[in-house]
């Protein structure tokens, strides 16, 4: 059997999550992981990935597993963008990313952060994600989402 390109691979890494959103549709957490080496041996059929994102629940809860993966992930892909809710960002984890992950995409659910935080019922400071990525001499794109709740942005 030869080996496959893929152009578009979505993988949900974990189930798990420090955040508790209302508009999750997940359901309620659970405390389970992605096994890496499946995916490793997986990838002994690919040639190439497109265009790779990794979600979750929140990816950066078990950190040294997704390094892991991306290092075994990035020879195979030509895009990989990673979505993080921003409650775990350090700057020692966004430099660990620096070549691994194209775009490092911080899920902000509402512009004002008392909001956000009534939102996914845990506060966020975002001063702790703004301070983990200044500084940094990381060479990933940043980008920040918000679903499209209503009320959240009452300007649009």
């Amino acid at each position: 059997m030869g080996k496959i390109r893929v152009e578009k691979l979505h993988l949900e890494i974990t189930r798990d999550c420090t955040l508790e959103c209302m508009h999750c549709f997940r359901g309620n957490r659970e405390h389970s992981y992605m096994d890496v080496s499946i995916i490793q041996k997986l990838l002994k059929n690919v040639n190439h990935i497109n265009f790779l994102l990794l979600t979750g629940g929140e990816p950066f809860l078990n950190f040294d597993e997704l390094l892991v993966l991306l290092r075994g992930i990035r020879p195979y892909k030509k895009e990989i963008i990673l979505n993080t809710n921003g409650s775990l960002l350090t700057k020692e984890k966004v430099e660990s990313l620096n070549g691994l992950v194209d775009e490092l995409r911080i899920a902000l659910h509402h512009y004002e952060e008392d909001k956000n935080a009534s939102i996914i019922k845990v506060p966020i400071k975002f001063k702790n994600i703004r301070e983990a990525l200044n500084g940094t001499s990381h060479n990933v794109s940043m980008a920040y989402s918000a679903p499209a709740i209503r009320n959240a942005f009452p300007i649009l």
